[in-house]
């Protein structure tokens, strides 16, 4: 049986044969109804979820079981270079592209799957440094025209 499945189940319970003394039966003083065996698992929480390197998410429960919760495709493309970029790392299916297949991480040529990992950032750095030293050369310049503009303005009132 599937985890989360809407299938039907069936659940029997023996009591034993009507009017004989087998099965369950009571008696004239204080009982309990003892199990003498098992064939599941105690109820469990979950604990932690992981991603596997086919694309599946795994659900770790504090019972000790493993049990995948869902799972998510890979899309390939004939022509990878051919996908349109609109920014934020967002790409969109072209003609050149070709159409997507979708699939699972590590079948029919896919890479696979890295859970747990923070995507690279796709700025350049050295470049921003750049950006950022121009800024501040910028601020100092505007800086020093306001300083000469106050001393320039202070001998014209010294000098009236």
């Amino acid at each position: 049986m599937q985890f989360g499945s809407n299938a039907t189940q069936s659940v029997s319970v023996d009591l034993g044969t009507s009017g004989r003394f087998e099965g369950v039966t009571q008696f004239g003083n204080p009982s309990s109804l003892i199990v003498g065996d098992q064939d599941g698992y105690a109820a469990g929480d979950l604990a932690s979820m992981q991603v596997n390197k086919n694309g599946e998410v795994e659900g770790f429960f504090t019972n000790g079981q493993t049990q995948v919760l869902g799972s998510f495709g890979v899309a390939q493309f004939a022509n990878e270079a051919g996908l349109e970029q609109l920014g934020d790392n967002y790409l969109r299916e072209t003609a050149n592209s070709g159409s997507r297949t979708l699939g699972f991480g590590l079948q029919s040529g896919a890479g696979e799957v890295v859970g747990g990992a923070i995507e690279g950032s796709n700025v350049d750095t050295a470049q921003e440094f750049v950006n950022l030293i121009q800024a501040q050369r910028g601020f100092q310049a505007n800086a020093r025209v306001i300083t000469v503009q106050d001393d320039l303005l202070k001998e014209v009132v010294n000098i009236i």
